[in-house]
Formats: structure tokens, sequence, C-alpha cells
């Protein structure tokens, strides 16, 4: 398991970030089969690369606290982390990053999971996407 301190994490290499998101498509696809299905492996990369990005965003600096953000990205939404209740877990930092992301989906409420995928946008994937390198 690697951790990352948020200053390390702010300034990846374009080369980490990519071999990170290359490894971490391989997950999405074996874990996320269903929801990436029919979607092109270069478009997979893409988007995991994008939600890379909006993981550290949310200051997320453990690999499996990344690694949980970006599979819900693809099992809930792109935008899952705009809902409230998910928002405000995320913004909580009284719990290590790692068993923070691992204790969410027990931690947030079931209606609050159901409600955000049922509030996907059409433009979720667009605005994640604008996150990613232009060549990823």
């Amino acid at each position: 398991m690697i951790r990352f301190s948020w200053e390390q994490l702010r300034v990846f290499s374009e080369e980490t970030e990519r071999l990170l998101a290359s490894s971490f498509a391989q997950v999405v696809v074996d874990r996320c089969a269903e929801e990436v299905a029919g979607t092109a492996p270069k478009l997979i990369l893409l988007r995991t690369h994008a939600a890379i990005r909006a993981a550290k965003e949310h200051q997320l600096t453990s690999e499996r606290g990344i690694l949980v953000f970006v599979l819900l990205v693809f099992q809930i939404g792109p935008g899952f982390f705009r809902h409230p209740s998910i928002r405000r877990y995320l913004l909580d930092r009284y719990t290590a990053d790692e068993s923070h992301m691992t204790k969410i989906a027990t931690e947030v409420p079931g209606e609050a999971w159901e409600e955000a995928a049922r509030l996907r946008r059409p433009s979720d994937w667009a605005e994640l996407e604008a996150r990613a390198p232009k060549r990823s």
C-alpha cells in the first residue's frame, strides 16, 4: 500500500499520474465490468485519469482512498461527490484517508447513494473528463 503526502500528490509528474491511471483503469475494468461494458479502453483510461484528479481535488492521499473514489465514479456516477451527504462525508477530515474512504459505503446512508445515482446528468462525464490531461 502506497501513501502519498498531499504535497507529493499535488506535484505528481504527468508520467507518474499516467502510470497510476493505467493501473487503476485495469481495476475499473475488473470491478466495474457492467458499468464499462461497451466503453472503449482509451475512454476508460481517460475517465480513470480524470477521476484520479478529482480525488486529488478532494485531498485524498492514499492509494486505496483514491482507488475507492475512482471506483465510485464508475459505479455511482461521475458527479457522485456533489450529493450533500456524500460531500459532507468527503469533507470530514477527522479520520485517516484510507479508512475514511473504505468506510464511505457504510457511513453514508443508502438513500444518498441511490439519490446520487438517480441525479446523474448527461454532462457529468464531460465535466469529469475536462480534468484529464490532454493526452491520457
